[in-house]
């Protein structure tokens, strides 16, 4: 017994992916308040709102044609076709991004030289995760009209990975032990 057709199984597959990109903010916000973020006391107006917008858009995502209205098939495989609200949410997706980059860079310039030694891979593998989700998940897709290159943006997440890896492993980012 099949529940959805295929086509329709490809939207909510999409819309699930856009979901993605937004319930990622919420945990990462959350992951800089605790580790980068011992500057600030008393500070959750701005926890409040990033989680109202988090929750808030993946509602809309999720239950409307606001992100996703259908998807086509191509030589390169399902492509959503974008509904009336993608610009909103690139927007919404791109203010965020800079948001928490301009926290991160604040943090980062407070830090002793020691955390900054510390903590400088992570962000370069998050300059570079970030930067390559701009250029392949958001510019190429909305503006440009070429979405097929989606996969690159996507796979740069193991450059992040990588660099936090050797920044907890060689640099004891976070003071974490490793556990042998």
């Amino acid at each position: 017994c099949q529940f959805f057709s295929q086509n329709e199984t490809a939207v909510i597959l999409a819309k699930l992916g856009y979901m993605s990109a937004m319930v990622f903010f919420i945990p990462f916000y959350i992951f800089i308040k605790n580790f980068f973020d011992g500057h600030e006391k008393n500070k959750k107006i701005d926890e409040i709102i990033i989680n109202a917008i988090g929750f808030l858009s993946l509602f809309f995502i999720f239950f409307s044609d606001f992100l996703v209205k259908d998807v086509k098939n191509t030589s390169w495989g399902n492509l959503p076709i974008m509904g009336s609200g993608s610009l909103v949410y690139f927007l919404l997706i791109f203010v965020l991004t800079l948001v928490i980059g301009f926290k991160l860079f604040i943090n980062f310039e407070k830090s002793s030289h020691q955390e900054k030694v510390k903590t400088q891979y992570f962000l370069l593998g998050l300059l570079v995760f970030l930067i390559a989700n701009i250029i392949f998940n958001v510019i190429l897709p909305f503006w440009q009209k070429i979405p097929q290159y989606y996969f690159i943006g996507n796979y740069s997440a193991i450059v992040l990975l990588g660099l936090t890896a050797y920044a907890i492993v060689k640099r004891q980012l976070f003071d974490i032990r490793v556990v042998l």
